[in-house]
């Protein structure tokens, strides 16, 4: 009876069943978004592996009261320091130094003025992704030496040759040549820390010819794992003291670099997940808020079109628990079918999304029930009222009205 009902007036019921669709939609995408950047952030947290640690001049994470102009002065990790912290630590089982460049470079078929050139040691791979598809990595003599020697990843290596055979072929960084020994796998978008696939790799100490190693340019860190029968906080407080003694800081001193962790980067990105939580919620609330009135109006306004018809179901025998069911069902069903369109816009915009940006934003199963129930919870709250007015009337009274 209460479908019979939504299907007779089938303008009304879409008018009312548009603010429950807006209110589902906002949270269930807002949800979406954030498990989909969720996954992806750990995913690239796991990738850098749980036990280590990164060595630099800034912290990964930031609060209002912190005082960067400490930061700021700061001096950056240097190579020195990586090779001091590689020849006397006792716990360090792996150890890398990584450094930036942004400088213009061509091959025979195009040219780009701001190309971002990583220098690396051998253990990068140990580190952060990175599979090598064709050729080799760098040996421990290239990268020693600083040989003009690199490796593209895979949008690189397109872009400047092409489909041609790449391995052997030499690339131009600034005015030098350099030859090229390897291409990495197609890696993909990376929302931590960006992907491998446009940039080109070569052995660290190369990049002295264009850059001072430790220049806030540069961004140079250490990144640190410890030996297998060490732990995470055994590594840290040797590497403090190893660093605070060849820098010569006195005891009462502060550090002057950080040594931040993997787990500092979920911690910075939390607060962000729940701001956008809230502002998902607060937004699909007053959604659901006004089509929980919307659907309350047009309960009240069936009740009174149907008076007559409550007052002969009641003379033919129907309790209240059945007038109360009936017109609650009806205001259940009028928000789970404005619920389950606003699922169906989420999983339109995601798979529209996925082919515009190239990013996974998939609609859960966790997510669909969460959305069903706040539909459910919504139409009992719009309908009780209604309902229990509805069931309450009087048969004879009822049957008297005329609409």
């Amino acid at each position: 009876m209460a479908w019979h009902s939504l299907k007779s007036n089938k303008l009304r019921t879409i008018l009312t069943i548009s603010g429950i669709t807006i209110g589902i939609f906002s949270i269930i995408a807002v949800l979406t978004v954030i498990d989909s950047i969720k996954n992806q952030v750990n995913t690239s947290i796991a990738s850098l592996g749980s036990d280590a640690l990164f060595i630099q001049k800034w912290p990964w994470s930031f609060d209002a009261d912190m005082p960067w102009w400490k930061y700021v002065s700061r001096p950056n990790t240097s190579y020195r320091e990586y090779l001091f912290l590689k020849n006397y630590s006792e716990t360090i089982g792996d150890i890398t130094y990584t450094a930036l460049l942004n400088t213009k470079t061509s091959s025979h078929n195009i040219t780009k003025s701001n190309q971002s050139i990583i220098g690396i040691t051998t253990s990068y791979a140990n580190f952060f992704p990175f599979i090598i598809k064709e050729g080799r990595m760098f040996t421990l003599e290239e990268v020693e030496q600083g040989s003009s020697v690199c490796i593209l990843g895979y949008e690189a290596a397109i872009n400047y040759f092409g489909t041609t055979k790449i391995i052997g072929q030499t690339i131009k960084i600034g005015s030098q040549k350099l030859n090229i020994v390897g291409v990495l796998e197609k890696e993909g978008e990376n929302i931590l820390a960006g992907s491998n696939d446009k940039l080109i790799f070569v052995p660290v100490l190369f990049l002295r010819n264009f850059i001072k190693l430790d220049s806030d340019e540069a961004n140079p860190y250490i990144s640190v794992k410890p030996k297998p029968n060490y732990t995470q906080e055994d590594l840290k407080n040797e590497v403090r003291f190893l660093l605070r003694q060849y820098r010569r800081l006195p005891p009462k001193k502060e550090d002057d670099f950080t040594i931040n962790t993997a787990t500092m980067l979920t911690q910075s990105v939390e607060g962000i997940f729940k701001s956008m939580t809230l502002g998902g919620w607060i937004i699909g609330g007053f959604a659901l808020l006004v089509g929980g009135f919307g659907i309350a109006n047009i309960m009240f306004v069936s009740i009174k079109e149907r008076t007559q018809q409550i007052g002969i179901q009641k003379a033919l025998g129907a309790k209240n628990r059945f007038i109360l069911l009936q017109f609650l069902f009806e205001s259940v069903f009028l928000s789970i079918i404005g619920g389950l369109i606003g699922l169906l816009l989420v999983l339109i915009l995601s798979i529209v999304l996925k082919f515009l940006i190239n990013f996974a934003f998939p609609l859960t199963f966790e997510n669909i029930i969460t959305g069903i129930i706040i539909a459910t919870v919504t139409g009992i709250l719009a309908g009780i009222v209604p309902a229990l007015q509805a069931s309450k009337l009087d048969p004879v009274e009822a049957m008297r009205k005329n609409v």
